[in-house]
């Protein structure tokens, strides 16, 4: 058998599984439901999610949802009941208004940039996937101090090759508190991504990717002896996981 055989054939494996593929994904949210999203954080290690990044592609989590329901027949049930607003064509998966009062201007953590200034607040989320091509996501937060629209972006493709364009949460890092390269703590950026939504199998391996590239706010730069803002700077990422 020659190498050209060999990598025809696995070309052709490949592209049958893509051909096969799911539709494409929405998101769950970072730090926005603390009790589903550490329901979730179980169900990654039981049902071995790649967890590099974050967010979750809702896909991913229902698939795996079926893993755990005889074994961890308690963890299952919070969590179905939990996603039941994420699995339609539409909906509104989290509405919250707080009220605060505080002397002091701390920095929230992981709390996308706000403080302890912004006493009022009113968050939202939502989306609309009207096809398996295309999906909608819509979010954001109102407070007395700013306007952030975290979570608001539109999804193109399949879940083998999916495009993400807007403001999607990042997360770089299989830690839930603290992220070793990029977390939550930082208003989310304005980025283009493209990775698998969900695992690609291939052969006796899962393979999830993601490539992306965020545009940062513009901050003086120092550069011979002259400080300048006149351009933000762009930042990167690549992530592979095997499993």
């Amino acid at each position: 058998m020659t190498i050209a055989r060999v990598l025809l054939g696995a070309s052709a494996y490949f592209f049958s599984g893509v051909a096969a593929s799911g539709d494409v994904s929405t998101y769950l949210p970072v730090n926005i439901n603390p009790s589903l999203e550490r329901d979730i954080e179980r169900l990654v290690v039981l049902g071995n999610i790649p967890n590099l990044t974050k967010p979750y592609s809702v896909a991913v989590v229902v698939r795996q949802l079926e893993t755990i329901k005889n074994n961890y027949p308690k963890l299952y049930q919070r969590l179905n009941d939990g996603l039941q607003p994420y699995q339609s064509s539409a909906g509104l998966t989290h509405l919250r208004a707080t009220l605060s009062d505080s002397d002091d201007s701390v920095a929230k953590p992981n709390a996308q940039g706000r403080t302890t200034e912004e006493s009022i607040g009113v968050s939202v989320r939502g989306y609309w996937q009207p096809n398996g091509w295309v999906a909608l996501s819509a979010g954001g937060e109102l407070t007395n101090e700013q306007l952030q629209v975290s979570g608001s972006l539109i999804s193109l493709g399949r879940s083998w090759a999916q495009l993400d364009i807007g403001y999607k949460e990042l997360w770089l890092s299989p830690f839930n508190s603290s992220a070793q390269m990029l977390s939550a703590q930082a208003q989310t950026l304005p980025s283009i991504s493209l990775g698998a939504s969900a695992p690609i199998e291939f052969w006796l391996l899962g393979v999830s990717y993601a490539f992306s590239v965020a545009q940062m706010s513009r901050q003086p730069t120092l550069y011979r002896d002259v400080y300048s803002d006149n351009k933000g700077p762009l930042l990167a990422s690549v992530v592979l996981q095997l499993h």
